[in-house]
């Protein structure tokens, strides 16, 4: 009896590392078909392939771990429950971001309450903070400190901006994205996107300035 058992579910298990490895094959929009197609299973290689980019992203956004975590958990349910809406010449990772951004607004309004300024790094389930996006390994432990004191100075002046701001910022230096792909995901032209990074540059090299100037 228990043989049996032991081989039926080595085999499944065997069974479910085969579908992985076939959705990994899949692309984007294959993926997307299959859910709606009715294999929600697809979705789970669409989570595996962003959530790591839009929790960071998110991160920045929010200052907080657990409201990141919170935030990013919410968004992906949110997507999944409407795939059916996206169209399928756009890009997912656009779409994702955009329903993220959406809910991390969404998240503090509805609690109507500031976001937490408490500038972990990240932690992993275990409650490492020792910072999963960035790996910062010093011979001299100074310059850790001064790496970190930095990131936090950031991180404080970023929460200065206003939600859009924020979200340009984060998006343009710290993804990455170019100017289209920003106004396509927040939804705005790209003129306002260089306006409000221009602005938003010089608020926070202001208000890094004065930080500096009050720890000094």
């Amino acid at each position: 009896m228990s043989g049996s058992v032991a081989s039926s579910t080595s085999k499944t298990g065997a069974e479910q590392e085969t579908t992985r490895a076939a959705m990994a094959d899949l692309s984007d929009r294959e993926l997307i078909r299959k859910v709606t197609n009715g294999h929600p299973e697809a979705f789970s290689e669409i989570v595996r392939r962003y959530q790591d980019k839009i929790f960071n992203a998110v991160f920045r956004q929010v200052g907080d771990y657990n409201d990141a975590h919170d935030i990013v958990q919410q968004a992906f349910l949110n997507a999944y429950r409407n795939l059916k809406s996206f169209k399928e010449e756009s890009n997912i990772g656009t779409w994702l971001y955009r329903i993220a951004f959406n809910q991390s607004v969404s998240f503090f309004r509805e609690r109507g309450r500031k976001r937490a300024v408490s500038f972990n790094r990240g932690a992993s389930e275990d409650g490492d903070t020792s910072s999963a996006y960035e790996p910062e390994t010093h011979a001299d432990p100074s310059a850790g400190t001064a790496r970190a004191e930095l990131r936090d100075r950031i991180q404080e002046a970023l929460q200065t901006l206003d939600d859009e701001s924020r979200q340009i910022v984060v998006l343009r230096e710290f993804e990455g994205c170019d100017y289209a792909e920003i106004a396509r995901i927040l939804q705005i032209p790209i003129g306002t996107v260089r306006s409000k990074l221009h602005r938003a540059r010089l608020a926070l090299k202001s208000k890094l300035a004065g930080l500096e100037e009050s720890r000094a």
